[in-house]
């Protein structure tokens, strides 16, 4: 699974493909965080630590690269307490005061994203490379996350 997630990222690949177990939701997040370049803006539930608990490098590797990255979780306890606290350290992490009928997402550098479409089994949909016909999409999530991201402390 992890290499076609990263032959999918260095060819550009538009197609839509599932993910739908917290241990191919980490490698989709880590390695669109490896590849980042530009920003990493993540709406999350609680941080789930079985799926950002080995991540904490790799944001650090991206923040290291002047990526901008922004996590929001809903309110709530935090899974992955670590990483939550080494965010908000630098003001990369922020928790929403109430939760928002909104799904979880990950969008990065405006080109690959995740979306969850069932919260409770966690079934999502990934795209390593939207192309022009799926900018409208990926601008959307991105205005959500800006939204969200003033809405948080």
């Amino acid at each position: 699974y992890r290499q076609d997630v990263k032959t999918r990222i260095a060819e550009n690949d538009g197609t839509i493909f599932p993910n739908n177990c917290p241990d191919k939701t980490a490698v989709v997040l880590q390695e669109f965080i490896r590849a980042a370049k530009e920003s990493v803006c993540i709406y999350c539930g609680h941080l789930n630590a079985a799926v950002y608990k080995n991540l904490q490098s790799d944001f650090e590797d991206a923040i290291a690269r002047d990526v901008e990255v922004r996590v929001i979780c809903a309110p709530g306890e935090i899974g992955a307490k670590e990483l939550a606290e080494k965010l908000r350290d630098g003001d990369h992490f922020r928790i929403l005061k109430e939760e928002v009928p909104v799904s979880h997402f990950a969008v990065v550098d405006g080109l690959r994203y995740r979306i969850e479409t069932d919260q409770d089994s966690k079934e999502a949909f990934v795209c390593a490379y939207a192309g022009d016909e799926q900018q409208p999409r990926v601008r959307i999530i991105e205005g959500v996350h800006d939204i969200l991201w003033d809405l948080a402390s």
